[in-house]
């Protein structure tokens, strides 16, 4: 609730009002999914669907209100800060569909749902979500299964991702030089005055 209501823009009371519905629709399934309580499947059914229909109004809404696919940001301050929130979705997407409350029809609905998250990333260059996704993607699956199964696959996987990440470093060079600079910086800072040199003065030393 509270990462919902404080990543949306607050640009007026009904932008308020929304996000805090948002919150809600997406807090009250998570009590049926990780909560001890035994909730009855049908209970536990209908809250999953609520939250599947608010991730997929607030993607779908983010797409349709784009200016451009290069800039889905969803009412949020960016699209970076919208990539990194989405992203936090597919996790819980992934255990509703595991959790096998729902028919195959559904199931396909919730893949399609993680497909577009995904898309909505790669189109706003969000290295940090993509990566993130990446790494929780390659942890459900059985790498060592599927080597044995089909070792060209996991080559041609792997092939993808590596274009993919070299792809965003070099569209968004100045981003990266940029915060290997601060890097630099912050570190040599940290070993001449490791106890810091006060809120704000890095960025009136170096104009970052």
């Amino acid at each position: 609730v509270i990462v919902t209501t404080i990543n949306y823009r607050r640009e007026s009371d009904l932008n308020l009002i929304e996000n805090v519905i948002y919150g809600f629709l997406l807090y009250l399934p998570l009590r049926a999914i990780i909560s001890d309580h035994k909730y009855e499947n049908s209970l536990r059914r209908r809250l999953c669907a609520i939250t599947i229909i608010a991730i997929a109004f607030i993607v779908v809404k983010a797409i349709i209100s784009a200016p451009s696919l290069e800039d889905i940001e969803g009412g949020t301050f960016n699209s970076t800060y919208f990539s990194n929130y989405i992203a936090l979705f597919v996790p819980l997407l992934w255990y509703i569909k595991n959790i096998r409350v729902f028919s195959r029809e559904v199931e396909r609905f919730i893949d399609v749902l993680i497909v577009l998250i995904i898309i909505v990333c790669l189109l706003n260059q969000a290295r940090g979500s993509i990566i993130g996704l990446a790494a929780f993607l390659a942890l459900q699956f059985d790498i060592k299964y599927i080597y044995k199964k089909n070792k060209g696959l996991i080559f041609l996987i792997i092939s993808i991702c590596l274009f993919v990440f070299y792809f965003l470093a070099k569209t968004k060079i100045d981003s990266a030089n940029g915060r290997i600079f601060i890097w630099q910086n912050a570190l040599k800072i940290v070993k001449e005055k490791p106890l810091g040199i006060g809120l704000g003065a890095f960025k009136h030393e170096y104009a970052v």
